[in-house]
Parts: C-alpha cells; sequence; structure tokens
C-alpha cells in the first residue's frame, strides 16, 4: 500500500507545472491541454516589476525557496520547499535559455512572486494558528505529527498549493495578455518546461528526506508516465478553468459558488492522500534524514 501512495504522489509531483512525466520514457506526452480553448478573460495586471523577462521574480522566488528549504531542515515541510524550489529552478534555467519560449514571460514571473506569496501567507497562517483552507490545514497538520512517507507529505502540499491556491493566483495575474490575447498556452508550456525537473527531484527528496522515494519510478514500462499525464494535464487544465470561473463572475454569490467548489474539492483530494498512514515511520524518517 505504501508504495501505491508514493507512485501516486510521484506521478502528482509535477502538478505545479508538467502535464506529463517524462522521466524515462520519451515520446509519451500528449499535450491534449493546448487544444482545449481559452475563454475570454480580462486584461492582464501590470508585470513590469518583473522586467520584460520575467527573470527578476524568478530569480528572487528560487532564492526564498533555497532559503527556506535550508532553514526547514528536517522538518517535513521541507519535502515540499524542496521540491517547489526544483520546479522553480527548472523554469527559470528555461526562461533563460530559450528567452522566447513563452509568449508574456513578465506574467510568468509575476505568477510565480503571487503564487509563492500564496504559499508563505498560508505557512504564516498556520504557524500562528489562524484559520486555513482545509486543504492546507491536513497538509500542514500531517507535515507537523502525521505517520506519512515524503511522497505523501509531497502530494498533499502540492495538492494545496494547485488545486486551491492556483486558481486564484490565476486569476490574480490575469487571462489575457496586454495586447488581448489569451495566457492558456504560456500556461500550457509550463506543462512542458518544467516536467524536465521529475528526474532530479526525485533522487533529491530520497537522498535527503525518505529513501522510499526510490521505489515509485516503474522504469520498465511507461504506464506510469501515461497515467501521469493524463492525472497532472487535468489538475492544471482544471486551475485554468476555475481561474475563468472566477474572472467571470460578476456578483458575490458567483464568486462564493466558484470558490466553495475550488475549497471542497481540494478538500476532498487531501484528506483521501492523508488517510493512509504506517505506524512508526515518522521517527524512521527522522533518523534518516538526521543521517
Amino acid at each position: 500500500m505504501r508504495s501505491i501512495v508514493v507512485v501516486t504522489a510521484l506521478a502528482v509531483l509535477a502538478a505545479l507545472a508538467p502535464s506529463a512525466v517524462r522521466a524515462d520514457h520519451a515520446g509519451t506526452t500528449i499535450a491534449w491541454t493546448a487544444l482545449l480553448p481559452a475563454q475570454p478573460g480580462m486584461p492582464a495586471r501590470d508585470a513590469a516589476s518583473c522586467g520584460e523577462d520575467g527573470l527578476r521574480c524568478l530569480r528572487d522566488v528560487e532564492r526564498r525557496l533555497a532559503r527556506m528549504a535550508e532553514e526547514f531542515g528536517c522538518d517535513h515541510r521541507g519535502v515540499f520547499a524542496t521540491t517547489y524550489l526544483l520546479l522553480t529552478r527548472e523554469l527559470r534555467v528555461e526562461a533563460e535559455r530559450r528567452p522566447s519560449v513563452f509568449e508574456d514571460p513578465a506574467a510568468i514571473g509575476r505568477l510565480a512572486v503571487v503564487f509563492f506569496e500564496m504559499y508563505t501567507r498560508a505557512l504564516a497562517d498556520h504557524e500562528a494558528g489562524r484559520p486555513l483552507p482545509a486543504a492546507w490545514r491536513i497538509a500542514f497538520d500531517a507535515a507537523r505529527d502525521g505517520d506519512h512517507n515524503a511522497g505523501q507529505d509531497m502530494l498533499l502540499a502540492i495538492s494545496a498549493h494547485v488545486q486551491h491556491d492556483m486558481p486564484f493566483a490565476v486569476a490574480v495575474v490575469g487571462l489575457r495578455t496586454p495586447h488581448g490575447g489569451s495566457r492558456k498556452p504560456d500556461h500550457d508550456r509550463v506543462n512542458q518546461v518544467l516536467s524536465r525537473a521529475y528526474d532530479r527531484i526525485v533522487p533529491a527528496i530520497a537522498e535527503r528526506y525518505d529513501p522510499i522515494m526510490t521505489t515509485a519510478d516503474a522504469k520498465p514500462s511507461p504506464a506510469d508516465d501515461i497515467a501521469a499525464q493524463n492525472m497532472v494535464a487535468g489538475w492544471r487544465e482544471g486551475v485554468w478553468r476555475n481561474a475563468e470561473r472566477l474572472t467571470a463572475a460578476r456578483h458575490a454569490w458567483e464568486r462564493a459558488a466558484v470558490v466553495h467548489g475550488i475549497e471542497r474539492n481540494a478538500e476532498a483530494w487531501a484528506r483521501t492522500f492523508a488517510a493512509f498512514e504506517s505506524p512508526g515511520y515518522r521517527a524512521t524518517r527522522d533518523a534518516y534524514c538526521r543521517r
């Protein structure tokens, strides 16, 4: 059962970005989300503070995540901070290497900042005992005292950050470029860019936090990649559609209904992912990390 949980976690760890996990099997990516048209949206908010290439903001988020991951040490929240760091680094490296990869790179940088600040706000609220979205509360409580493996810690935080937070972040930054075009093509391009981080994330988490992570990748078969591709692509497609719904809401009751749906969906996933615990495994993981 534990290995099943880890396989699922690794399939979803790319939810911050990838629409497919390419790790061992080239050619399995099917970018089906790019075929789904975007709906009209409001013009973008100003992203000039990130520079035209967005790199100023990407580098800032990367630095802050690196510091956070180091400060967490063996705290189980470090699993997600490390994952988030490596995904952000992959995005920054790609933006430096291929400046024309995104149509609106400034907005990519701005989104990185808005998204990251939602995470730090959730952390601060949990530490201060303030109310939290249920998905984040479940994730942080599991990291604090649960007998879960590192894959579950990763999965719980990714689910909360992507399924709950990202629709709001995308809506804040805007669905359309300054010239009126849709930002959905860039949203889908990020999927492809960050899928390459997968092979670095798994061994990094295994080496520092939990050796069970090394058991998750089914190398002889592409089935794991195909399943991951469709599940994660669906998550990120849902992010965009919920952002469209938030942006399109013209009345308080309409927005409240969208927010309620986002929160209940994220909570349901979190409760499922946190349901299985292995008594005593927390002590095993902590001893391994300290060594």
